[in-house]
Order: structure tokens, then C-alpha cells, then sequence
């Protein structure tokens, strides 16, 4: 099997969770029905830091023609999960209540396999979709059953830099690829 540089150095998409994986899993919740979610400036700073690594193109993520792409992959259509997406540059696909077909469909549509892919997750409904990833990241503080399927465990937790990490570690593997 794979190392974990070795699945890093493979990696072409990362598909991620977004509630408990890009946030802490707490809602806020207005009477006028509006949603209000806490995540960490630090995964925007990952991104930021594939970009700067010529790794993925910010200026141009709906298009995306660098090594990695990344994408949102919700199973409630939010507008805070579209705002947050477009904020911090990334694609986003919601109202996945199935999400294997949608993360199947995000690799065929690219001609990827699924050792090219990372996903990121944090509860049971990530399970099928982290059992067929080259690379399944759970968050420090995932359901038991989802820290058991992963292959990576971050030091972190969701919403407090945890995607940042990722991107860390797929810039160091990038990196010792080239040299």
C-alpha cells in the first residue's frame, strides 16, 4: 500500500465535507430562518498557500487547470456554504443528499481515479465516499466510526484549521516530487 507522501504526491482533487470540516459544526441559527457558521481564517490561508505554490489557480478556480482542484461537497443547499466557497475560492456542489454519486461524478468529470483524490470528512455520511478515496482525511474530532475508515487523522479539528493542514502537507509532498 501507498504511503501518506506518496498518496499526497498523487493527489490531483481534494473533495471535502463542508459542516464539522470547514467549520466546527455549530450553527447559528436566526428566527428569520438565516444561518451563521465559525470557521478558521487559517484553511482560507490554505488555499492560499496551494495557490502561492503554483499548486492551484485562485484567480481562476471555476476553471481550474492547475495540479489540484478542490471542491465543497454539501448535502444541504446553504447559502452560507456558497458564500464561503466563493470567498475563499473554491468550487461548491450542494444538495448532495447522495454523496457518493456526486463525489464519483466530481472524479469522472475530471478523468481522475480515486487514488487521485483526498477526501475530507468528519460523520457518518462521508463514510462511502472516504472508503473509495485514494486518500480519506478525517478531522481530530470526527465520529469514532470516521477516525476508524481514515487513512490521515489531523492534529486539528473542523473549523480550526484542520483543511489547512491538508494543504501543508500536499506542499511539502509537491515540493519533495520536484526535487
Amino acid at each position: 500500500m501507498n504511503t501518506l507522501q506518496e498518496k499526497l504526491k498523487n493527489c490531483r482533487l481534494i473533495i471535502l465535507d463542508f459542516d464539522g470540516v470547514l467549520t466546527d459544526n455549530t450553527v447559528i441559527h436566526s428566527a428569520d430562518g438565516s444561518e451563521a457558521v465559525k470557521r478558521s481564517r487559517a484553511d482560507s490561508l490554505g488555499v492560499d498557500l496551494l495557490a502561492d505554490n503554483g499548486l492551484y489557480d485562485k484567480d481562476n478556480y471555476q476553471n481550474n487547470a492547475k495540479e489540484i482542484d478542490i471542491v465543497i461537497l454539501s448535502r444541504e443547499a446553504n447559502p452560507v456554504v456558497a458564500s464561503v466557497a466563493k470567498k475563499i475560492k473554491i468550487k461548491c456542489t450542494q444538495s448532495q443528499y447522495e454523496k457518493l454519486g456526486a463525489f464519483e461524478e466530481e472524479i469522472k468529470n475530471r478523468g481522475l481515479g480515486y487514488e487521485q483524490v483526498i477526501y475530507m470528512g468528519n460523520d457518518l455520511n462521508d463514510l462511502e465516499c472516504m472508503k473509495k478515496a485514494g486518500l480519506a482525511v478525517a478531522v481530530a474530532d470526527s465520529h469514532p466510526d470516521v477516525l476508524a475508515a481514515a487513512g490521515y487523522v489531523t492534529a486539528r479539528a473542523g473549523g480550526h484549521g484542520a483543511f489547512r493542514e491538508i494543504c501543508e502537507l500536499l506542499v511539502g509532498a509537491k515540493k519533495e516530487k520536484v526535487s
